[in-house]
């Protein structure tokens, strides 16, 4: 995806998570990233968009809701509600009920915010955005992205048959997509009389 939009002439940035890969922190989560996209955003130059994959989805889609500003929007194999998502995490680590309950009050100390409030549904999100995630994904299911592109009003829903969770960055369509909402974002709006 990153080679497709280069080629068509776009520059792109990368940012690493705090806490993930070589970046520095002990500590990852949605609202670490989504800070760490505006305090990214804060000194480059204005965005033209914004793609986030996983949990870097999830934390465009709040940094959105938190002031980021930018044409257009993609959201891939993200989750629409955290607090599903830790739930089942739990659940699959055995947890039984009252350690789930206490993991999931640690998280929502760690992060400052109650898991509840990290929902797309409850999320104002009002540019021209692209919902992408692969049917056979393990990780997060597809039906998440049903969710969010029906919270997303000016949203594309593109629904690969695979792909699973990290092959779906490689699928050549992807990167076609993200050019055609470029495309649409810089078209100006029409308005009726």
């Amino acid at each position: 995806m990153i080679e497709t939009l280069v080629r068509a002439g776009h520059t792109v940035v990368s940012l690493e998570g705090p806490g993930h890969g070589r970046s520095p922190g002990e500590q990852a989560n949605v609202v670490l990233f989504a800070r760490a996209l505006l305090e990214a955003a804060a000194e480059l130059p204005p965005l033209r968009a914004v793609i986030g994959h996983s949990m870097g989805g999830a934390s465009v889609l709040l940094a959105l809701q938190m002031g980021l500003r930018t044409e257009a929007a993609v959201s891939i194999a993200a989750p629409a509600r955290l607090l599903g998502v830790l739930r089942g995490f739990a659940h699959r680590l055995g947890l039984p009920a009252r350690a789930r309950a206490a993991f999931i009050r640690q998280i929502e100390r760690d992060v400052g915010m109650q898991i509840a409030r990290l929902d797309v549904t409850g999320y104002q999100l009002e540019l021209p955005g692209l919902v992408v995630h692969a049917a056979d994904d393990a990780l997060v299911a597809a039906d998440e992205a049903q969710v969010i592109h029906k919270a997303w009003f000016d949203s594309r829903l593109m629904l690969l048959e695979a792909g699973g969770h990290q092959r779906v960055l490689s699928d050549p369509r992807l990167g076609e997509a993200v050019l055609e909402l470029l495309a649409r974002a810089a078209a100006p709006a029409r308005q009726s009389a």
